[in-house]
């Protein structure tokens, strides 16, 4: 990254590459904010480039939001996910289509934060509306999974054990039970 950004300069589109593939390996080092901070910055200077539905822009906006699930904790942190979560999934869907990888991808993200969200409900109501939305957003995904991939791929193979430890969060042992 230091070479690349020494050699093309700081909003260069292989420095900006290099850059949010840094902050996707800090994100799976559990590196959470420092990867926040560096998508951040690459998400600002790619909207600023190319614009906001430009595909390399929303993929440092997905790593950002991915980065605020994963960080967040109160009302106002999940609040402000689900904002670029929205953004970045209506503009790949709009761009790319329902069923295309990326938008799966942020779709995966949006569970993972409407599960969050019921885990950290203050009542048992907004609990089970979270897991319910969580739970048919799931069975979307495993449905373009099998339609797109086939039944015993990787990614539909995730996405039931997802539904399946969704539904058990939500209490629904049976329905985890046979999925």
């Amino acid at each position: 990254v230091a070479l690349d950004r020494s050699k093309l300069g700081p909003n260069h589109p292989e420095t900006l590459n290099a850059r949010i593939v840094l902050a996707e390996l800090l994100h799976y080092r559990h590196e959470y904010e420092k990867s926040l901070a560096l998508a951040r910055d690459v998400a600002a200077s790619r909207q600023h480039a190319l614009g906001a539905d430009h595909p390399e822009t929303l993929r440092a906006q997905n790593m950002v939001a991915t980065d605020e699930v994963y960080l967040a904790q109160d009302p106002a942190a999940f609040a402000k996910a689900h904002a670029l979560l929205d953004h970045v999934v209506a503009a790949r869907e709009r761009l790319l289509g329902p069923d295309h990888p990326e938008t799966m991808a942020s779709l995966t993200v949006m569970v993972r934060l409407l599960a969050k969200q019921g885990h950290f409900a203050d009542d048992p109501a907004a609990e089970q509306r979270y897991y319910a939305q969580a739970i048919a957003l799931e069975r979307r995904i495993l449905a373009s999974h099998e339609q797109m991939l086939g039944a015993d791929h990787p990614n539909t193979l995730m996405a039931h054990g997802s539904l399946a430890s969704l539904m058990d969060a939500a209490g629904h042992y049976k329905d985890a039970l046979a999925e």
